[in-house]
């Protein structure tokens, strides 16, 4: 069964970037990890690539119906775009999830995900998230102590500032430094 989602946010970790998303009545909450460079270009608000797909789909007069996450492979979650062509026909096709959820948000397309999934790594809202997310990304770091927490949370938060001024270099190693410290 196919369960209404929408994105509650973007996280990092030591692993990477998860897209967390949350079901539409916010009880459950799934992370689905990201790349650097999904995680990027989710997060310019005017993305080239999701822009001009969007605008190539309206010139040929397709809408994206929705967005479904079935399942995921070696780690990487698959996507689907269902696309009402104008002929009244439907299309399909896989993609990342950062690219399909970025342009079902451009066009105003529902996602849905597979509720398998969701028992599988997902978890109840204000539960414990790092088990789960840990699956989810295939991390198996240990959750850093809590006095290292703080720095941690600083060094996100110039990580952050720097992708939104699209400083991707510094970004990285920021990341790097933050996998650094949840290490030690």
């Amino acid at each position: 069964m196919m369960v209404p989602m929408a994105v509650s946010h973007l996280s990092l970790s030591g692993a990477g970037f998860a897209l967390v998303f949350r079901t539409t009545n916010g009880h459950r909450l799934l992370p689905v990890g990201l790349s650097l460079a999904e995680a990027q270009a989710f997060l310019q608000p005017q993305s080239p690539a999701h822009e001009l797909t969007k605008r190539f789909m309206d010139m040929l007069e397709c809408r994206v119906e929705l967005v479904e996450l079935r399942e995921l492979r070696n780690g990487v979650a698959i996507c689907r775009i269902l696309t009402r062509l104008p002929s009244g026909g439907e299309a399909a096709m896989d993609a990342r999830v950062g690219d399909a959820v970025a342009l079902a948000i451009r066009a105003h397309a529902p996602i849905f995900v597979d509720d398998a999934l969701i028992e599988k790594i997902g978890h109840v809202a204000g539960e414990k998230e790092r088990p789960q997310y840990a699956e989810a990304v295939g991390d198996d770091m240990p959750v850093p102590p809590a006095a290292d927490m703080e720095t941690i949370a600083e060094v996100r938060q110039r990580l952050n500032h720097a992708v939104e001024l699209e400083h991707y270099e510094e970004a990285a190693k920021l990341r790097d430094e933050v996998r650094r410290l949840i290490k030690k």
